[in-house]
């Protein structure tokens, strides 16, 4: 009843704020029943996916108690079946966070190994999909501390980065291998600030290669990035990219091959907000920061795709006056290489209990997915644009069964969306999958595409009243998902 009373206070808002257009997935695609691709007993998290074709290659840590180790299972069919779980790592040592890519025919790891008193960035690669590794090697430098790895490969190099603390200083730092894993690069800082970075992520357009991370400052911290047009032996020096003197967090990195674009959420001074900026030469320059989320919401956790011809950046927001805490999953579009943004569009729906939206794109159809509690149940909620996110289509459950979800992600080979996350149905922490096998959903849009981006004082006076005739629903505290 109280999960009812809650749904109708979120009408009656937006009949004042205006609601997104109508828009409907046409019949025949729908998402598999989730199935777990980690075994039962060790706690499962960290999960990440890439897809080449009709490969899927899943990795994800993994802690029996005693040790956590890095685990993989591929499927070769678009995620209907999937091999059995394949360690990466073993002995003693722990290791964490994995990442993954592929060229389509090989896919490489990075993790950090963890023995108390030091980590390092290690590697592995498969020649068989994900059916055998190699052994592992070390690609950062020993003695010191280095965590939270990405890597990206455009076929004849791969690239990782990481942050590295030297001495009191996180710094970040990057390695290449132009031999498919075997060797790697002597590693190379590509940070300058004297108090420290974080939360670095990197891509590459096949001839360049882009970092950006968090940089911090005496009184903020701010975006920067730094690119490299030979292989990773050279970076150029650090740009900022976010507005001086202002809080910035959590970057995101997308390019299309001739314009890269860096989304994340900053202060304006007030509100934490969604921006992005992007760059048409290279990483030479970038755009002034454009703010995307409305004057007086709170964003994070922007993400962003690109099909070739429209940028998508979503994120997540909440208005600071909701008393009921809820929020929403919104996005926004350029198809004019960064230059303009359009309007805030809601992606899943009314408020509601939503976070740690994701994005894919490929096969002309954009789709996100996020952490969904609104309907009291834990799950993922998905939605899918087959116009780069000018509209999306009605909100679909992935799952909403489960007693915790986090760190929810997707990709797509423009035929299969897969979605991956850390749930749990009962005591066990595991990695599910869920594929989506019509990847080409007609939108019936009808018009406008109103944004739900603000709910204001006008629409807070309803939620009251709402309470008042409805009853009072429990109150939603904000938390941050693990992964």
């Amino acid at each position: 009843m109280r999960a009812n009373s809650l749904l109708t206070a979120g009408a009656l808002v937006a009949l004042l704020v205006g609601a997104p257009a109508s828009v409907a997935l046409a019949a025949g695609g729908a998402w598999s029943p989730p199935v777990s691709v980690s075994p039962a007993g060790p706690s499962a998290a960290q999960p990440d996916i890439v897809t080449s074709g009709d490969v899927i290659t899943a990795v994800w840590q993994a802690f029996d108690g005693t040790v956590s180790r890095i685990y993989s299972a591929s499927s070769a069919n678009d995620g209907a079946t999937w091999s059995a779980a394949v360690p990466l790592t073993s002995g003693a040592i722990s290791s964490f966070f994995p990442r993954v890519a592929t060229d389509g025919a090989r896919v490489t790891a990075v993790w950090y190994s963890d023995d108390g008193s030091s980590s390092v960035i290690e590697s592995a690669h498969s020649l068989d999909d994900g059916a055998t590794w190699s052994t592992p090697v070390v690609i950062s430098a020993t003695g010191g501390f280095a965590y939270q790895p990405s890597v990206v490969t455009n076929g004849s190099t791969i690239t990782a980065t990481w942050e590295a603390q030297s001495g009191a200083v996180d710094e970040i730092a990057v390695a290449s291998s132009s031999d498919g894993g075997l060797t790697w690069s002597v590693p190379l800082v590509v940070s300058a600030s004297s108090l420290g970075s974080s939360d670095p992520v990197l891509v590459t357009d096949g001839t360049t290669i882009t970092v950006a991370w968090r940089a911090q400052f005496f009184s903020s911290s701010a975006i920067q990035t730094a690119w490299s047009s030979d292989g990773g032996a050279t970076f150029s020096t650090p740009l900022t990219v976010s507005v001086p003197g202002l809080n910035a967090f959590l970057p995101q990195i997308a390019t299309d091959g001739s314009v890269t674009t860096i989304a994340w959420h900053g202060t304006d001074g007030s509100r934490l907000r969604a921006q992005v900026a992007s760059s048409s030469d290279g990483g030479l320059t970038f755009t002034a920061p454009t703010y995307l989320s409305a004057v007086g919401m709170t964003a994070y956790r922007s993400q962003v795709v690109t099909d070739g011809t429209t940028i998508t950046v979503v994120w997540e927001q909440s208005d600071p006056l909701d008393v009921l805490g809820l929020t929403q999953v919104l996005s926004a579009v350029s198809s004019d290489d960064g230059v303009t943004w359009s309007a805030p569009v809601a992606v899943s729906g009314l408020p509601g209990k939503v976070q740690n939206p994701m994005l894919a794109s490929g096969g002309g159809v954009t789709t996100a997915v996020w952490n969904d509690q609104t309907s009291g149940a834990r799950g993922v909620g998905a939605a899918m644009s087959t116009d780069a996110g000018v509209t999306w289509a009605a909100v679909q459950a992935v799952t909403s069964t489960m007693s915790s979800v986090f760190g929810s992600r997707v990709v797509t080979d423009g035929t299969t969306i897969t979605a991956i996350w850390r749930g749990a149905l009962g005591a066990d922490d595991l990695i599910y999958v869920s594929s989506y096998a019509n990847a080409a959903p007609e939108l019936a849009a009808t018009g406008s595409t109103v944004s739900t981006t603000a709910m204001g004082s006008a629409a807070l006076a309803v939620i009251l009243l709402a309470i008042v005739l409805l009853g009072v629903p429990p109150l939603v505290r904000r938390r941050v998902p693990a992964a």
